[in-house]
């Protein structure tokens, strides 16, 4: 793992910026779906907010790509990154609040962040190399925590974000 990191931080800023871009867009091709209506229950509540998880923390692991190998290392950079996954959730559950059969959620938003400190974790054991505490074990551990939290969504009423309005 510590060697993808490295050879995929060390790839040249132009290359890093498309991946950054692909998960931009991908963020944004997902806010922008309407909902295919009700149904499915418990399973398909569950499904959908777990999607969340992966989906920002691709764009939190791109944002820390364009500061380079040591960058799920610095302070500055993680704060940069979870910054902006929080922002990018905030305005997709804003922009949702205004779909039809699409709502706005607090637990939406837990996904969103809970996705990207998974995609920090797993990178900066990446970026620590053999001396790292093993991304398989924080790997198990993450996919176990959101798994977990899916259920909040999945068992509770959405918890509305009221100061979200289109």
């Amino acid at each position: 793992m510590s060697r993808l990191w490295s050879w995929l931080a060390g790839r040249p800023r132009p290359l890093r910026l498309l991946v950054f871009a692909a998960a931009v867009a991908l963020v944004l091709v997902e806010a922008s779906l309407e909902s295919t209506g009700g149904g499915g229950g418990f399973t398909r509540k569950y499904l959908l907010n777990l999607l969340h998880a992966p989906l920002y923390g691709f764009l939190g692991a791109a944002v820390l790509l364009l500061g380079g190998v040591g960058a799920p290392r610095r302070a500055a950079m993680v704060m940069l990154a979870l910054g902006l996954v929080l922002a990018a959730g905030f305005l997709d559950e804003w922009h949702q609040a205004g779909l039809p059969g699409r709502t706005s959620s607090l637990q939406d938003l837990g996904t969103d962040l809970l996705g990207a400190c998974l995609a920090w974790l797993l990178a900066r054991e990446a970026a620590a190399g053999p001396e790292g505490l093993g991304w398989g074990h924080l790997l198990g551990l993450g996919t176990a925590l959101l798994l977990l939290w899916g259920l909040v969504p999945a068992l509770t009423e959405a918890l509305p974000l009221p100061f979200l309005r289109p």
